[in-house]
């Protein structure tokens, strides 16, 4: 077998191992030669990223089951493995493993326990998994030292596990994205996370999502906020399909910390509230494709620390407010050392620097 002849487990030098397979077949002959190749592919004990695309067999090489073989490694990449059953049972025993991704995965219903109750644990502090099963997501839980959870691209899911990250209470970042289904986020979802600083909902293209959790007033080291919808353009083809949020979560007023907001693509928001004010830590901005949204609320005079204002194009009535020395914003945001309002013409793009 030609695979055998590369002869992987004798190059002491190899770090660095992706392995790709061309091809849409997926026979049972198929997937036979496939696991068999696999399995004659055994790197060095000196791996430390692997990378698999496309592996078509439905069971990982009894290697990738060896914590001895994969005992140096830190990154595994799992793409498009359409037909595995299972995660291998050595992840949990890698204890240099901290970044994990999966994708395209539907078949993997769990995580043997064994990951779990194994002598030695990895020490898995980032993961992306792409196309879920609710089951694989209720897994995340078992991963004590998460710190960046980044889910993307699911259509059947309309609302997480209950409970599902309460104990991970190391997590500092979460990104969603895609969860087109999605309607809602649990009440009990953020607790226990007082860890969380970065991005707490990235939120992208989760069309049907209709409110937050009532939890984000216990996130007081949260630092960064980014609220994201589906785009919104304004051609000729009018097209404009986005989430119902309409105001902003009342809890957000009781983030203490919160430096950076992002608000971008709510084709219904019509209103800041007035208790912007109240984020008094606040230095960054941004507003953008809320067409709607009309003006800016007077105690955005009260936000002292503001360093950074930016109002994308598609907030046409909020951009003509917000003209330098001409709209009648202009008075809330002057104080503002950098205030950046879209498009790039002459009289609608400022940008004022503190002497």
């Amino acid at each position: 077998m030609e695979a055998r002849k590369a002869n992987l487990a004798r190059k002491a030098n190899l770090t660095i191992l992706r392995l790709s397979w061309d091809g849409n077949e997926s026979t049972a002959k198929s997937q036979e030669i496939t696991e068999q190749v696999f399995e004659a592919l055994e790197p060095p004990p000196t791996l430390e990223d692997l990378e698999i695309v496309n592996f078509k067999g439905r069971h990982f090489p009894h290697w990738f089951k060896n914590n001895v073989t994969l005992q140096n490694i830190v990154g595994i990449r799992l793409n498009d493995c359409k037909n595995c059953l299972e995660l291998p049972t050595a992840l949990g025993k890698l204890p240099f493993l901290t970044d994990l991704e999966l994708s395209d995965m539907k078949f993997v219903q769990y995580v043997d326990d064994e990951i779990y109750n194994s002598g030695v644990q990895a020490q898995v502090q980032e993961i992306w998994i792409r196309e879920c099963t609710e089951a694989l997501l209720k897994s995340v839980s078992n991963l004590h030292t998460l710190t960046s959870l980044e889910l993307s691209d699911n259509d059947d899911l309309a609302s997480f596990p209950h409970g599902w990250l309460q104990n991970v209470t190391t997590l500092q970042s979460i990104h969603i994205k895609s969860f087109r289904k999605l309607q809602d986020l649990q009440s009990d979802m953020l607790v226990g996370l007082s860890a969380l600083e970065d991005y707490l909902s990235h939120l992208v293209l989760c069309w049907k999502l209709e409110a937050f959790p009532n939890g984000l007033n216990h996130l007081a080291s949260l630092r960064h906020l980014d609220f994201f919808g589906e785009p919104y353009w304004t051609s000729s083809q009018n097209l404009t399909v986005a989430p119902k949020l309409t105001a902003l979560p009342e809890a957000l007023q009781h983030l203490p910390s919160l430096q950076s907001l992002r608000v971008s693509c709510f084709p219904s928001l019509e209103m800041l509230p007035d208790w912007l004010g109240n984020l008094t830590s606040l230095n960054s901005l941004f507003i953008g494709q809320c067409p709607k949204l009309a003006s800016l609320p007077p105690s955005v005079q009260q936000l002292t620390n503001l360093q950074n204002l930016e109002i994308l194009e598609a907030c046409r009535e909020l951009v003509d407010r917000c003209e330098k020395e001409m709209g009648e914003d202009w008075c809330k945001i002057a104080h503002i050392p950098r205030v950046h309002v879209w498009p790039l013409s002459n009289h609608l793009m400022q940008e004022k620097t503190a002497n």
